[in-house]
């Protein structure tokens, strides 16, 4: 965390000089949030990687994981929001129809092409598979939590943006008592910690849709915003570690996608290398957990811990690629 807090803090010094030179942008535009996915998705894999391969500088990334999920979420809640203010009622139609696909097809096949490689490589075909992931919270797929929490996040955008009755506030409320409610079950289930802990960023960037335009940016544009907000989070996530409750966690990663969103303003991230990376993140965290663990099977085992790394990373964008043109095409 202390690496990831001194990123953070390079940004809030770079943000200073940014204002006081006058450099103002806005958030997350297309091309931001492209680039922005394309940087987090190689440290996602990076994170993955600390708890397998014995890489001395992959130990920076060892507490990664959490605050990159949590601005996953932010970004899907924010860009769900600033589509639905744009068309309204309207923009539910074929909802459902134009996005679960791009989560579903991907996960269904990728999670049966890793059977049928884990059947090669093992002999062995996993058992108990939907049984496990709604009582335990284990994927097929390894990592592939995140694609099932973003289809239940569609699936209650959808049912509660399209409540007549309730005003567009309403509807917000009503997806952070969603979100409370998949979070009691999983920590109560005994799901894994990353099922929950930063499930709340998704609401919050809701909110931030439907804010940020009016009520946000009029004031992060002042110099004092700029100056006291970076610190006075870090003071907040600094009580939230002290108190030692684990529950309290899940607010620090509501408070870590602020800090990014609001640092993101003076950051320009258009870049061909990034866009393209952006482009594949979703194969890209869907496919990396394959290829950690078929690479370290029963049939291929790379003992070069380095080798090993650098195979994953590089199998990973190339089946990722291959993968996001076929899925496009379908």
């Amino acid at each position: 965390m202390i690496s990831f807090l001194f990123v953070v803090f390079c940004l809030y010094c770079f943000s200073l000089i940014a204002n006081k030179l006058g450099f103002q942008y806005s958030s997350f535009d297309q091309s931001k949030t492209q680039g922005l996915k394309g940087i987090m998705s190689v440290l996602i894999i990076l994170y993955h990687l600390t708890n397998i391969a014995q890489v001395k500088f992959l130990s920076v990334f060892d507490s990664w994981g959490a605050p990159i999920v949590s601005v996953f979420f932010l970004i899907s809640g924010y860009g769900l929001m600033l589509s639905y203010l744009k068309k309204r009622d309207s923009y539910l139609n074929g909802f459902l129809r134009k996005r679960l696909p791009n989560v579903l097809i991907p996960l269904i096949t990728l999670s049966a092409l890793y059977i049928f490689l884990l059947y090669l490589d093992t002999g062995l075909i996993p058992e108990n598979i939907f049984s496990n992931l709604i009582d335990n919270g284990i994927t097929i797929l390894p990592f592939s939590w995140f694609s099932y929490c973003i289809i239940i996040f569609y699936l209650a955008f959808f049912l509660v943006f399209s409540l007549k009755a309730l005003n567009i506030n309403a509807k917000t409320t009503l997806m952070f008592v969603i979100t409370f409610s998949l979070m009691i079950y999983t920590y109560m289930k005994g799901f894994g910690r990353e099922w929950w802990v930063s499930s709340l960023a998704f609401p919050t960037g809701l909110v931030l849709g439907l804010f940020v335009e009016k009520k946000i940016y009029p004031y992060t544009k002042g110099k004092f915003w700029s100056i006291f907000f970076i610190p006075l989070c870090c003071l907040l996530l600094a009580g939230i570690v002290k108190s030692g409750n684990e529950l309290l966690f899940a607010f620090a990663y509501i408070i870590i996608p602020l800090m990014i969103f609001h640092l993101m303003q003076f950051v320009k991230l258009k870049n061909k290398i990034l866009e393209f990376l952006g482009k594949i993140s979703y194969e890209l965290y869907l496919i990396h957990g394959m290829w950690i663990f078929l690479l370290r099977g029963q049939t291929i085992y790379f003992n070069s811990e380095y080798l090993f790394a650098l195979s994953v990373l590089i199998l990973t964008i190339i089946s990722a690629t291959f993968f996001n043109r076929l899925f496009a095409k379908i």
